[in-house]
């Protein structure tokens, strides 16, 4: 049975740009799980239909967000909800 040499540290292995872009354009990691159609508990409580929203962001701005999010442990689709709705709020009371 060999043993572990204990007496050097053990380091992590640094991602290439290139397992950084598959791991980005792969979905790999945290997010790997179904999404739910409803992101807050809210909404979650009342059924509502769901429609798709489609943007179109330069590769630089996606990756950037992406990587903030698993950082933070959280979901894109649901970080984007929050600032929509915030967003719609803001808009909607300075119209009034």
């Amino acid at each position: 049975m060999s043993k572990k040499d204990l007496t050097k540290p053990r380091t992590k292995k640094q991602l290439t740009p290139d397992e950084i872009d598959a791991y980005v354009s792969g979905g790999a990691g945290e997010d790997t799980e179904k999404q739910k159609p409803v992101g807050t508990a809210m909404q979650e409580s009342v059924k509502t239909e769901t429609a798709r929203l489609t943007v179109d962001l330069p590769r630089e701005q996606h990756t950037r967000f992406k990587i903030a999010c698993t950082l933070a442990k959280t979901n894109m689709n649901d970080e984007i909800r929050q600032l929509i709705t915030r967003r719609c709020a803001e808009l909607e009371a300075a119209t009034k």
